[in-house]
């Protein structure tokens, strides 16, 4: 064998074992990077997963909180419109025409059992508008001289305050309709909003 054939034998052999080194190395390189492809879509998955679920959860808290918020805000507008009712009975009774606004008043006072010297407390306007009148209706029909009007004017709209010795009672009609919202409330909202 002469020089020549045995540098290109080795030659052939090194260039052979080159392209098997090569051949392994790009083998060895593909497997690595589809490792790496796959390691790195799990991870992407693993991160998406976990940005879907806080997602999922950041949007049921403020969904949670825009209920809450809403249903505090139609409280508030069901709250309002009693309100507003009350408002406008309370104005009713206060522009009611004198007579009818004494004969309420007169009911009420007489439904008071009356035995002994009172005195009734107005509003200054109630005062000087059916004062007189109301005392001299409820002495007629009790025969005799139990109840009075006091001169101090009630610090109240409309009603009366009925003082004797031994208490006194409240009947202004902002207690009044006050007495009545904290008992039909239930029954109103039921019939308002079902």
């Amino acid at each position: 064998m002469s020089l020549e054939r045995i540098k290109a034998h080795i030659l052939e052999q090194a260039k052979s074992e080159a392209e098997q080194l090569l051949k392994a190395a790009k083998e060895g390189l593909e497997l690595r990077l589809s490792r790496a492809r796959t390691s790195f879509r799990e991870e992407m998955e693993r991160r998406l997963n976990a940005l879907d679920k806080e997602l999922k959860e950041e949007n049921t808290r403020a969904l949670s909180a825009l209920r809450v918020k809403n249903q505090l805000k139609l409280l508030e507008l069901k709250n309002q419109l009693i309100e507003d009712i009350f408002q406008r009975v309370l104005n009713h009774l206060l522009s009611l025409p004198a007579e009818d606004y004494l004969a309420l008043l007169e009911g009420w006072i007489n439904r008071l059992e009356l035995k002994e010297k009172s005195y009734l407390r107005l509003s200054p306007e109630d005062a000087k508008r059916i004062g007189q009148e109301l005392v001299r209706r409820i002495n007629s029909s009790k025969k005799g001289e139990i109840l009075s009007l006091d001169p101090e004017p009630a610090p109240i709209k409309g009603g009366f305050i009925l003082k004797t010795k031994k208490f006194e009672i409240d009947n202004s009609v902002e207690t009044v309709l006050k007495q009545l919202k904290e008992t039909s409330i239930p029954e109103l909202a039921k019939e308002l909003f079902g």
